[in-house]
């Protein structure tokens, strides 16, 4: 079951009151739930680019090592006779 809803009051500019109001009406739901739809995705969209962000950091840490190891093994090999 869901926590109860908190009533929030927000104070929206004008231009943007009445974008939200349209793209509410487009979508056959209230203001208040596409307020909510959107808060939400943008919640979303910042844990994923948070996990993303560790997940490069990783990925980087993981190439410094194989171009390391490239380089160790390029200075190991002789080079062939021309």
């Amino acid at each position: 079951m869901c926590a109860p809803a908190q009533k929030f009051i927000v104070r929206l500019p004008g231009e943007l009151h009445t974008q939200v109001k349209r793209i509410a009406k487009q979508e056959n739901r209230s203001m208040n739930n596409e307020i909510v739809d959107r808060l939400e995705k943008s919640l979303v969209a910042t844990e994923v680019r948070s996990h993303d962000k560790k997940l490069i950091n990783i990925l980087l840490g993981k190439i410094a090592t194989l171009e390391q190891q490239i380089e160790s093994l390029q200075m190991n090999t002789p080079e062939p006779d021309r």
